[in-house]
């Protein structure tokens, strides 16, 4: 159970001043990659819900759980957050989004990957993602939300919100003027590998497709053709920003300095959400969610203070 904060005033006023200017920024939210870690990222948008600051965004880009979180984003954008939050508060355990598989084929596999599981989300991840969005498409959410996935059989973004295909290592070109920047670990960076934008119109599958983590999910494969399979976008990518910004290819080592170069020769305002340190568990453990839910919010309330918001929104 979360203790609120009760907002400072002034948030409401820089936010009707914001509107009422005529001058307004093109926000675009981005939510990272990292399993039960993306708990964290829904208690950091709660409390901007809170503040008014989310119904500014006017577009969001997601990666892996970051897919989900945009996702709950432009259902909720304008109405309660609870709803949102729920989804997350209501998973106690492992079991409610995956279980283990223990059979022969598996365990040669995993013998083949090295990996200490293979993990099955039919009965919990993909339930959860029907029960809440069911044949919802990403065109009637409330603001352009966009969901990255790797497609294996074609160097290309394939646009799942519009039908677009564009060439490899192409950006969404959305020319952000102030972007909100959430993630789950204190250092998030990303690999130089295939980056692949997409999947189809309809929100389940995106979050299916963004999900596959390599060898711990199944490659979600559209329409059940192999031809049409996609996996975990974190696998090329878990930092969001490249996709949105511009063509760039930053490595771990240097996105900082490239972020403070761009922002600078750009002149775009960032809100950066990170937990300070790690979150201290692994991010296939959904067993702290709610832990991690308040972090997330606590964070939120001592970072995010009026005078914060207003220069962001200036």
């Amino acid at each position: 159970m979360i203790v609120r904060m009760q907002p400072d005033p002034r948030f409401k006023e820089i936010i009707k001043k914001y509107k009422e200017n005529g001058k307004k920024k093109n926000i675009i939210l981005t939510c990272h990659g990292g399993g039960s870690w993306g708990a964290y990222e829904i208690g950091y948008m709660l409390r901007m819900s809170e503040i008014s600051l989310l119904s500014v965004v006017n577009s969001a880009v997601g990666t892996s759980v970051g897919a989900l979180n945009v996702s709950l984003l432009g259902v909720h954008i304008y109405e309660d957050f609870e709803p949102a939050v729920k989804i997350w508060s209501d998973i106690l355990k492992n079991e409610n989004i995956y279980e283990r598989q223990l059979n022969i084929p598996t365990i040669i596999w995993q013998g083949i990957c090295k990996s200490s599981s293979i993990l099955d989300p039919t009965k919990g991840l993909y339930k959860i993602l029907q029960t809440k969005f069911g044949n919802m498409k990403f065109s009637e959410c409330k603001i352009p939300v966009y969901v990255c996935a790797t497609k294996l059989d074609k160097n290309t973004y394939s646009d799942g919100g519009v039908g677009q295909n564009l060439p490899i290592k192409k950006s969404l070109e959305l020319q952000p003027d102030a972007l909100i920047n959430l993630g789950c670990a204190p250092d998030m960076g990303n690999d130089d590998i295939l980056k692949v934008y997409g999947g189809n119109d309809k929100i389940v599958d995106g979050c299916k497709s963004s999900s596959a983590v390599p060898v711990l999910f199944p490659p979600f494969m559209e329409n059940g053709e192999k031809s049409k399979s996609f996996i975990d976008y974190g696998i090329s990518l878990i930092n969001t920003m490249q996709v949105v910004m511009e063509e760039l290819d930053w490595t771990l080592m240097d996105q900082y300095i490239k972020l403070m170069e761009y922002t600078k020769n750009k002149k775009i305002n960032i809100l950066n959400g990170y937990p300070k340190v790690s979150l201290g568990h692994d991010f296939l453990d959904f067993s702290k969610v709610n832990i991690d839910i308040e972090k997330g919010y606590v964070d939120a309330c001592q970072y995010l203070t009026a005078e914060i918001v207003e220069e962001f929104l200036k």
